[in-house]
């Protein structure tokens, strides 16, 4: 075990890469909820993982359409890439250069299916405070990583080899795969303004409706009081009251005016895109081609 870490530690090995940061860049705006990325290398490693665009480390903004996350522990040298979300898949590649510490792969979501990567170095970042000069007396002085690792080295000394057979080739720890059963999407309606009453006592009648806009009140109404919601903030709310326990979810739009209108989009089309038929949404003055 002493040689292996004194291997791990010398220059030889320095820059061996323990697995890769993968962030999609969405400026369609096409993802949502929990995206499923399939990972495939060329040596035989498989993958299922699921960026967030939370702001939570790795991920770095929220709701900024780039979603991230870690992939520890994956040696090969190209990997093929799948992404799932919304009924939708991109496919793409990348190429993973060994001699990086930890690579960064980037992939921008096309209209037509297609993931562009780019891998590329992560830099390490130093800290705060730090010179150059004070990392590199710092890594003489035995508080670098090698002297941590020869630390460790001598605490597992004493528990025996037998564990570490033991753990070897054990699969990595993830989410259980599951048979997930196919979802018909429910295409979006338009609304007269006085078809509102008669959609909450019919076709939306049991559900949980989040309004945006005026519409009588009721046991299972929820209104949104934000005064000019993103489309992705409206669809997140719908989300976030579908964790809850309780009847079905809906979401009803009385003054689709109110829907922030800051982007490349328009709101109305891009809510629709976001729901991408997962729950009803009713629309007053939806697009003529819904139907009614």
């Amino acid at each position: 075990m002493i040689l292996v870490l004194a291997a791990l530690t010398g220059p030889a090995t320095a820059g061996a890469r323990r697995g890769f940061l993968l962030q999609l860049h969405d400026p369609g705006g096409y993802l949502s909820g929990s995206p499923v990325v399939e990972l495939k290398g060329s040596e035989g490693s498989t993958r299922e993982v699921r960026p967030l665009d939370d702001g939570n480390p790795p991920d770095v903004k929220p709701d900024d359409d780039v979603w991230t996350v870690a992939v520890p522990s994956f040696l090969d040298p190209r990997v093929d890439i799948e992404i799932k979300a919304s009924g939708r898949s991109w496919t793409g590649s990348a190429k993973l250069d060994p001699d990086d510490v930890k690579a960064l792969v980037r992939l921008r979501l096309e209209p037509d299916g297609q993931a562009l990567a780019e891998a590329q170095q992560v830099p390490a970042a130093p800290a705060k405070g730090s010179s150059g000069s004070d990392q590199a007396a710092a890594t003489s002085t035995g508080t670098g990583p090698g002297a941590l690792l020869w630390a460790l080295a001598f605490a597992a000394v004493g528990l025996g080899t037998g564990l570490g057979f033991a753990l070897v080739g054990r699969r990595p720890r993830g989410r259980a795969r599951v048979e997930e059963p196919a979802v018909v999407p429910v295409p979006p309606r338009r609304l007269e303004a006085g078809d509102v009453t008669r959609a909450l006592a019919g076709p939306l009648a049991g559900h949980r409706v989040l309004v945006l806009g005026e519409a009588p009140d009721g046991p299972l109404v929820h209104r949104c009081t934000e005064p000019a919601p993103l489309p992705r903030e409206l669809v997140a709310a719908v989300e976030h009251l579908a964790v809850v326990a309780g009847p079905p979810v809906a979401l009803l739009v009385t003054e689709p005016a109110r829907l922030d209108r800051s982007g490349p989009w328009e709101p109305v089309p891009e809510l629709a895109r976001r729901v991408a038929g997962r729950f009803p949404l009713f629309v007053v003055g939806g697009p003529p081609e819904w139907p009614a």
